[in-house]
């Protein structure tokens, strides 16, 4: 007779990662703007919620759609703040302390330290977004900013995903006291469809947006007035190769195929920043 203690669930057998290597695939090499790869990302994502059906029929497959689309925000976070600090002067000096492991260090072959800043930073939540911008980029968020208030809709957007991610589809109590939800004496569970999906994706395409004309308008700030103050780091003759970096960061191919924006060119972008701050 079988022993007790293997008496209820069959038994394991010793598996393991046959490969690790196979779990990996390299990335392409061609640069984007954080916006338009979130933008492609997000939209292949969403190519799968279109069939509403079977959404209905396989309950599973909403939720992991929706923890698709929060990744995907917070990569573009995290993706552009790296690259605000590669650039900019004043990030570097504020983020010159933070601590880096020497594991991302040996990692980083491409010698990209600054995405070690973040290794053991998750961006799911509005605070911790927040705390990275000041504490990354010296940059302050009013509460009255479109972005602030995008933000704790994400921050929702967030709860929810802890309880995907963590328990199955249950909502926990310190996620529904987040929430503002009262308490039940029924187990609730998350659930996402197609309206789910739909609303998920026009926030965090919202949020991503504001965080990006933001961060723009910082840069393009700092570019016509601070950086000119650092004597040991303007070049006069490097003035629109400075620009330029900025403007890779933050233009959209994609928004920017729309006439209105399109309109204004990377030098007429120059010339309105140099006339707002009297620069000629």
């Amino acid at each position: 007779m079988i022993n007790w203690k293997d008496c209820v669930n069959k038994s394991a057998g010793n598996e393991r990662v046959q490969d690790i290597q196979s779990y990996l695939t390299k990335e392409e090499s061609v640069y984007k703007a954080p916006i338009d790869v979130f933008y492609a990302e997000v939209k292949r994502i969403m190519m799968y919620s279109s069939d509403i059906q079977m959404l209905k029929e396989n309950d599973f497959l909403g939720p992991l759609l929706y923890v698709g689309i929060i990744s995907k925000t917070e990569n573009y976070i995290r993706e552009v703040l790296v690259e605000c600090i590669k650039i900019c002067p004043i990030c570097k000096s504020v983020t010159a302390n933070r601590n880096v492991s020497l594991g991302s260090m040996m990692w980083q072959k491409n010698g990209e330290f600054e995405r070690g800043i973040f290794e053991n930073i998750s961006f799911s939540d509005s605070s911790a977004i927040k705390k990275e911008l000041k504490n990354c980029l010296n940059i302050d968020i009013n509460k009255n900013e479109l972005l602030s208030k995008v933000l704790d809709e994400f921050d929702k957007l967030c709860q929810m995903r802890h309880a995907i991610v963590h328990s199955s589809r249950v909502l926990a109590g310190k996620n529904a006291i987040q929430l503002n939800i009262p308490p039940n004496n029924e187990k609730l569970s998350v659930r996402v469809g197609y309206a789910q999906l739909q609303e998920c994706a026009s926030v965090c395409t919202a949020c991503v947006m504001a965080f990006n004309l933001k961060l723009f308008e910082v840069m393009g700030q700092r570019w016509a007035v601070n950086w000119r103050r650092l004597a040991d780091f303007w070049d006069a003759e490097k003035e629109e190769e400075f620009f330029s970096g900025i403007w890779d960061i933050f233009s959209s191919v994609v928004d920017r195929s729309e006439p209105d924006l399109a309109e204004m060119t990377k030098e007429e972008c120059i010339n309105a920043i140099k006339r707002e701050y009297q620069l000629d």
